[in-house]
């Protein structure tokens, strides 16, 4: 049996908006949220449609930013990262988040 394309992209999208983990797409060059799924907004207090389109500085940690950077040079080797962070609610408070990112080509 055939799964039509139409039909899988369904699938991954319902698999995207409906995971219980924060899922965020993000541009390495401008620093930016492309796409994230809902449990990302709502876990750092946005609505999923200001979410996307912040900064990842704005979102994480002034401490984790240096990370940020290195994280960056690493997947743009192709390698993947994963650490411990603090990101930052929306209201300012900061909770531990775990980072597990690699590159889309």
């Amino acid at each position: 049996m055939s799964i039509s394309l139409k039909t899988t992209e369904n699938l991954y999208q319902l698999i995207f908006e409906s995971a219980r983990d924060g899922i965020i797409l993000s541009d390495l060059e401008k620093g930016k949220v492309l796409v994230a799924n809902p449990i990302a907004a709502k876990m750092h207090g946005y609505s999923h449609k200001v979410f996307c389109g912040l900064t990842l500085q704005r979102l994480i940690n002034e401490q984790a930013l240096p990370l940020l950077k290195e994280d960056f040079n690493a997947i743009k080797q192709g390698k993947p990262i994963e650490r411990v962070v603090k990101n930052i609610h929306k209201d300012g408070s900061q909770f531990w988040v775990e980072w597990r990112a690699e590159g889309i080509k």
